[in-house]
């Protein structure tokens, strides 16, 4: 008795510590995918899909989808895609694009593990290699609809499993996977081929189903297939396609090898996509330009600090799941299994990027080795189960390195995770920034009739990641107009008359704080009633009294307005003690060189040792070249340049001046060079670029040209603050 009852108190105890180390996990993950709640589509389907998903005949805008392109399956992912992109600042949208993404890794590591060790260090690895990018990945672009499928898989998985045991209910769970396969199926092509091969793979990987079972849920599934794949043929048939991604591209293997290649390295780089410059539009001008890399350096040392103990603690808990488990399922550690999995990830791996590489289209897109796509991301889960399983071959194949194995492996991927969680904040903080445009637009258009306006200054909704010019100003009076029925005009530049100006602030984690209106004679403050400042600043730096326990309500959303009487302009918030504001407003300004940049827009003087201009670009005339161009009047330090081009015969660093001040040598287009106070004197910047080693291609011997040059100036970029000088000198003061 006594053995008993040390026995089950040992068994707890090891439940109790099981216990605690998967909370601890779960508390692990949640930290890491922080990063993609709340981001929802950021790239230019969302501006299509938001006024699809807002207008009076809602599925008359799916049917006209579905038959546009003649794709049947758009009935139900157009469907869920129309909403979500209508919607996307409210809060259920959100956790529900993030609990799909989340859950879809859970699921899959339960259709392809039976060993709850192993599918925990499944979901460990893939979140140590997930990243964010701003081109067309999750959540950046359809973050709900490429989940669910894989919700729809575990379904299926769960339905065969449970057809396997279960005597008395067993028509019940084979029309389940009838039905959950079928909805599988009815997905964007590639997801189709994926879920059969992965459909395939659970049927033919099944230990514990009897030969007469496995025949059983051969059938079903593919009956389902092929009952999705008659309706697919009849539908495209019935509706030609107008997509211009369905047009044949180049049939050569090497296309086809490399095009499959490249999208599924894009699934791991972490590297592709991380830098992005996006247009600056006013009305319909391109003025400027934004680098959308963030550096690391923005984001908190502390954030940087927990994030590494956190993952230290989880790598130090998988390890001990694992130690005990690897060799617990004898039949993956073979290598006959190892081999299975090889071919069924190639296979997946092929039904993801095979069908995209047939395109034209996407074979223009990957024009490298490496680029990411949507199905990148969706092949990092085939991708990393076959790491997991070498990995558990390998610590059964050399047990006496076991250990070492395995914390050799923990701690490159757990230094991964590290690296990448800190590019995900950092990319998310300005993905962010766009989403916080729709909640923007949706509080005034509820607070509309308390702003007696509605025309308002707000070139802040003009600047985005979607890259197709678009008619700003008809976007959102449409998105307003369709949504809440009201009229809401925003411009870019002031007109004769005055208009209200809006500005909004959010905080360093991309959060919106709130939106500000300031009018001729009344500031109005709109918000939620959480993330206020702690004061406002007015132009002149005299503070402005807001009584924060005086607000109305506006529409049914919950959303709060201040209004305050004053004379003051350009009032700002001030969150914390009164110093620089949390909200840092920067602009990028881009100047263009060449014959093919219109008059009105060269704002580039060459004064000395230039050629003759080029179409989009200008050579360098020997060992010192000089140009100018306008510094704003209505900027302030802190002031950056950024010189693009190219050279000729091999870079080398080029000596740079302004304003006859020596900067120092730089690689020209790889560093962004950040400009002295000193330097700032006058309302311009005369720039002095000193060359090594001119030549000409003559001496070359490439062609017949005897002009000597070294660097082709193409554009120039200048990053100036857009924050009052005024409010600087009282943050300064006040520090």
């Amino acid at each position: 008795m006594a053995n008993l009852e040390a026995r089950l108190d040992w068994r707890m105890q090891q439940l109790r510590d099981e216990w605690i180390a998967y909370s601890v996990l779960v508390l692990w993950l949640l930290w890491i995918a922080l990063p993609f709640y709340g981001i929802s589509m950021t790239t230019q389907d969302q501006l299509d899909f938001s006024l699809a998903g807002t207008a009076p005949d809602y599925w008359q805008e799916v049917w006209n989808a579905a038959v546009s392109q003649g794709r049947i399956y758009f009935l139900f992912t157009k469907s869920i895609d129309h909403f979500v992109a209508a919607y996307p600042e409210l809060l259920a949208i959100k956790l529900v694009n993030w609990s799909a993404f989340l859950l879809s890794v859970v699921a899959f590591s339960y259709i392809v593990f039976r060993n709850l060790a192993h599918g925990v260090l499944f979901v460990w690895v893939f979140f140590c290699l997930v990243w964010i990018g701003y081109a067309h990945q999750p959540p950046a672009a359809y973050p709900l609809v490429n989940h669910v499928p894989f919700l729809l898989l575990t379904l299926t998985t769960f339905a065969i499993r449970r057809a396997a045991v279960s005597e008395r209910r067993r028509p019940l769970w084979w029309g389940m996977v009838f039905f959950c396969s079928f909805l599988s199926f009815f997905q964007y092509e590639p997801l189709t081929a994926f879920a059969l091969v992965v459909l395939l793979w659970v049927i033919y990987s099944g230990d514990t189903l009897s030969h007469h079972c496995r025949l059983r849920a051969y059938q079903t599934v593919l009956i389902a297939f092929l009952l999705y794949l008659s309706l697919y043929v009849i539908w495209s048939v019935s509706f030609p396609s107008n997509y211009d991604g369905a047009e044949r591209g180049t049939l050569s293997l090497v296309t086809l090898f490399r095009v499959w290649v490249a999208y599924t390295l894009g699934a791991v780089t972490g590297l592709a996509g991380v830098t992005f410059d996006t247009q600056l539009l006013w009305g319909d001008s391109d003025i400027g330009v934004a680098n959308l890399h963030y550096g690391r350096a923005l984001l908190d040392q502390s954030d940087r600090i927990f994030t590494l103990l956190f993952t230290v603690l989880a790598a130090v808990l998988v390890y001990r799941l694992l130690k005990s488990s690897c060799m617990e399922n004898q039949g993956q550690s073979r290598i006959s299994y190892l081999m299975k999995v090889w071919v069924f990830v190639v296979l997946a791996l092929g039904a993801l990027n095979g069908p995209i590489a047939l395109s034209a289209k996407y074979q223009s897109w990957a024009d490298s080795w490496v680029e990411p796509y949507l199905t990148s991301h969706l092949a990092l889960y085939p991708l990393v189960f076959l790491i997991v399983t070498t990995l558990i071959w390998v610590v059964a194949r050399f047990k006496q390195w076991a250990a070492m194995i395995l914390a050799a492996f923990l701690f490159i991927f757990g230094s991964n995770a590290v690296l990448m969680h800190e590019q995900n904040q950092a990319v998310s903080i300005k993905m962010r920034t766009f989403v916080n445009k729709w909640e923007a637009i949706s509080m005034v258009a509820e607070c509309r009739d308390q702003l007696f306006s509605e025309d308002y200054i707000a070139p802040q909704f003009y600047y985005s990641t979607y890259q197709k010019a678009l008619d700003w100003h008809r976007y959102w009076r449409q998105y307003a107009s369709q949504r809440y029925g009201v009229s809401v005009n925003l411009w870019a530049q002031a007109s004769d008359r005055f208009n209200p100006v809006l500005s909004i602030y959010q905080d360093d984690r991309g959060r919106l704080q709130l939106v500000a209106v300031q009018s001729e004679h009344e500031f109005h403050v709109l918000g939620t009633g959480s993330l206020w400042p702690n004061l406002f600043l007015g132009q002149s730096g005299r503070q402005i009294e807001v009584d924060f326990e005086q607000y109305s309500h506006c529409g049914e959303s919950g959303y709060r307005i201040w209004t305050v009487k004053t004379d003051q302009n350009h009032v700002k918030p001030v969150w914390g003690v009164p110093q620089q504001p949390a909200f840092r407003d920067f602009s990028v300004l881009k100047y263009a060189i060449g014959t093919s940049v219109p008059a009105a827009n060269a704002q580039i003087e060459l004064i000395s040792g230039w050629h003759e201009l080029e179409r989009e670009h200008v050579w360098s005339n020997g060992l010192v070249s000089v140009f100018r161009i306008p510094l704003p009047s209505n900027y302030t330090s802190p002031v950056a340049i950024r010189i693009y081009g190219f050279y000729f015969d091999g870079a080398e660093k080029t000596g740079v001046y302004v304003n006859n001040q020596y900067l120092g040598s730089f690689v020209l287009g790889q560093e962004k060079i950040t400009l002295p106070e000193s330097s700032l004197a006058g309302e311009d910047l005369k720039v002095e670029l000193r060359h090594t080693h001119p030549t000409s291609p003559m001496a070359l011997g490439m062609s017949e040209d005897v002009r000597e040059f070294k660097f082709g100036l193409s554009r120039v970029y200048l990053e100036v603050s857009n924050e009052p000088a005024a409010l600087k000198q009282q943050a300064s003061a006040a520090r």
